[in-house]
C-alpha cells in the first residue's frame, strides 16, 4: 500500500534521499522575441470569500473613498487545510483516501488568517536569446491577488482565475453545478463549447480544510487573451463547498509543474499545465514562464496596476533592469512537485542569520521553500523570522492585528533584509519593499505600518515541510522566470 502525499493544493509530495539540483548561471537580459503579445492590464476586487479568512478585527469600519476602493489586506485564494483526501489504489482498486502525514503542510500559504501568526516567548546554460515564439498575457491584480482572463471553450466563455505557481491545476465552476456552486459568477457551459470533451468517468475532488471542490476531468481549448491551447486538461467542478468563490473571480489556473495532478484524479492521469501543454504542441519553444508583478504604490495605482505573463521566454527588457541571477530549482525530497528553491542565509543589517532546514535525517541542511504568486505574503518559519524580527528593535508584533508593525516614521530608519540564495544570489528588500505604505492604514485597520513578513509553521518542522514561501509581496520587486528546461527560477529587478 503506497500513500502519495499531498499539500493542501493538490501538489504531490514525492518522498526520496536524492539530492538533485540543476546548474545556475547569471546572463544579460535579452531582448523580446518576435511575436510577443503585450496587452494592457486591469485590476479586480477580490472574491467576498476572502474576507472571511481574516480577523474582522483587521478591517475598522471606515467611511473613506479609500477604503471602499481597496480589497482586503493580505487575504488569499482558499481556506487552511486541516485535513487532505486524494485517491489510493490498493489490490487493483482505486478508492478515496485522506492523505496522512503532510496533511498541516503549508497551510497558511492557503489562508493567512492571522491568529496564529506569532513567535515563540522565547526571545547548463541555456541560449541567452528568447525562442522564436512566446506569449505575454496580461494579469490583473486585486491588489492582494493577480488574477488573469481565461477564455473556455469554443467560442471562448471568459473567467478570471487566480494565477498560481503554487498549484498544478486548472478548474472552473460549471453548469453541472446546479446550485452546488455558490458564488460563482460565471458558468461553464459545457454544451455550448463545440471543443469541450467530457470525462465523467474520470472524478477529480481537491479537498480544502473548509471546504472542497468536486468534479470530473474534460478537455477543452482554453484562450489567454489570443493565444489558443487546444485540448488541454481542466478540472470542471460540479460542487464547491463552503463558497470559495465570488465577486469576479472564478477559478484557479495553476502553473506549478504537473506532476501533483495525479493524485486528484481517479485515474491519476497527469494533468498538463498550460505552459507545458504549449510546448507539448510545439505552439512555444522553451517551457518557460515569466511574471511581473506591479504593485500598488499609491492612489493613482489602484486602477491599473496589474501584471505581465510571458509564455516561453523572457519578459521584454522594459519590464526588468540588470541581470538575470539563476537559483537552481529543488528536485529532490518532498519538494519536486513546487517551484522550490534553496535559501543559504538572511542578512539584516550586519547580522546574518544562517538557515539550517532542521529536519531529522534530511540530507539537506539549507532551509527550503517556494515560489508562490498566488500567496500574498512573506511566510517564514518561526526559527528563521524571529531572528529576522529581532534584528529590528523598532518591530512590535501587534496582538490585534496579529501582526508585526513598526511606527510609519521610523521606516526609513529600519535594515534592509538581504537574501542569500545558492550560487551567491542576492535579493534585497528596503524598508519600504517590505512595509505597508502609511496610506493603506486606514485599510488595514492600523495606525502603525505593518510588515509583509508572516510567521508561520509550514508543515511539521522537525520532520517535513516547507521554511519559506515567497509571495507577492516579494515578487512586486523582482520579476520571476521559471525555467522548467533547466529546472531553476529566475529573478531580475524589476522596472516599475
Amino acid at each position: 500500500m503506497k500513500y502519495n502525499l499531498a499539500t493542501f493544493n493538490y501538489v504531490v509530495i514525492a518522498i526520496t534521499s536524492v539530492v538533485t539540483i540543476a546548474n545556475s548561471v547569471t546572463v544579460p537580459p535579452a531582448p523580446p522575441s518576435t511575436g510577443t503579445i503585450l496587452l494592457d492590464m486591469n485590476r479586480e476586487r477580490p472574491p467576498s470569500s476572502l474576507l472571511e479568512l481574516v480577523k474582522t478585527s483587521v478591517v475598522a469600519p471606515v467611511d473613506s473613498i479609500v477604503s471602499s476602493l481597496l480589497p482586503h489586506p493580505w487575504s488569499y485564494h482558499g481556506p487552511p487545510v486541516s485535513d487532505l483526501k486524494g485517491y489510493q489504489e490498493t489490490d487493483g482498486n482505486t478508492q478515496e483516501v485522506n492523505v496522512p502525514g503532510l496533511s498541516q503542510l503549508n497551510a497558511e500559504r492557503a489562508s493567512f488568517s492571522s491568529s496564529s501568526s506569532s513567535f515563540p516567548s522565547t526571545s547548463s546554460t541555456p541560449s541567452s536569446t528568447n525562442p522564436s515564439v512566446k506569449t505575454t498575457s496580461k494579469l490583473s491584480n486585486t491588489m492582494w491577488n493577480y488574477v488573469i482572463e481565461m477564455g473556455v471553450g469554443t467560442p471562448p466563455q471568459k473567467f478570471k482565475a487566480i494565477f498560481d505557481t503554487g498549484s498544478p491545476t486548472i478548474w472552473i465552476p460549471s453548469d453541472e453545478c446546479e446550485e452546488d456552486c455558490p458564488g460563482a459568477t460565471s458558468i461553464f457551459k459545457t454544451k455550448e463549447s463545440s471543443t469541450y470533451n467530457s470525462e465523467k468517468d474520470n472524478p477529480m475532488k481537491i479537498h480544502y480544510g473548509s471546504g472542497e471542490v468536486t468534479g470530473h476531468v474534460a478537455y477543452d481549448t482554453i484562450s489567454l487573451q489570443g493565444t489558443k491551447i487546444p485540448n488541454q486538461p481542466i478540472g470542471v467542478a460540479t460542487t464547491i463547498v463552503a463558497n470559495l468563490l465570488s465577486d469576479g473571480i472564478n477559478g484557479i489556473i495553476g502553473f506549478a509543474p504537473s506532476k501533483g495532478t495525479e493524485e486528484f484524479n481517479k485515474k491519476k492521469k497527469r494533468m498538463l499545465t498550460p505552459m507545458e501543454n504549449l510546448v507539448k504542441q510545439k505552439a512555444v519553444e522553451r517551457n518557460m514562464f515569466s511574471v511581473y508583478f506591479q504593485p500598488v504604490r499609491d492612489h493613482k495605482d489602484i486602477d491599473h496596476a496589474g501584471g505581465k505573463l510571458a509564455l516561453g521566454g523572457l519578459l521584454p527588457e522594459d519590464s526588468y533592469e540588470g541581470e538575470i541571477q539563476w537559483v537552481p530549482q529543488v528536485l529532490d525530497d518532498m519538494y519536486g512537485d513546487y517551484w522550490a528553491i534553496g535559501l543559504d542565509s538572511v542578512q539584516v543589517g550586519n547580522t546574518v542569520i544562517k538557515n539550517d532546514n532542521g529536519k531529522t535525517g534530511s540530507k539537506r541542511k539549507q532551509a527550503v521553500g517556494i515560489v508562490d504568486t498566488g500567496t500574498t505574503m512573506i511566510v517564514l518559519k518561526p526559527s528563521i523570522a524571529k531572528n529576522i524580527i529581532e534584528g529590528m528593535s523598532l518591530v512590535k508584533f501587534n496582538e490585534t492585528l496579529s501582526l508585526y508593525t513598526v511606527p510609519c516614521n521610523k521606516v526609513k530608519s529600519l535594515p534592509s533584509i538581504d537574501f542569500h540564495f545558492p550560487n551567491g544570489v542576492q535579493l534585497s528588500l528596503s524598508p519600504d519593499q517590505y512595509t505597508v505604505p502609511e496610506w493603506q492604514l486606514v485599510y488595514w485597520g492600523a495606525s502603525d505600518c505593518p510588515v509583509y513578513i508572516v510567521s508561520e509553521t509550514l508543515g511539521e518542522e522537525d520532520q517535513s515541510g516547507l521554511d519559506f514561501i515567497i509571495g507577492q509581496k516579494f515578487l512586486e520587486n523582482y520579476v520571476s522566470i521559471y525555467d522548467g528546461d533547466e529546472h531553476r527560477v529566475g529573478f531580475a529587478k524589476a522596472k516599475h
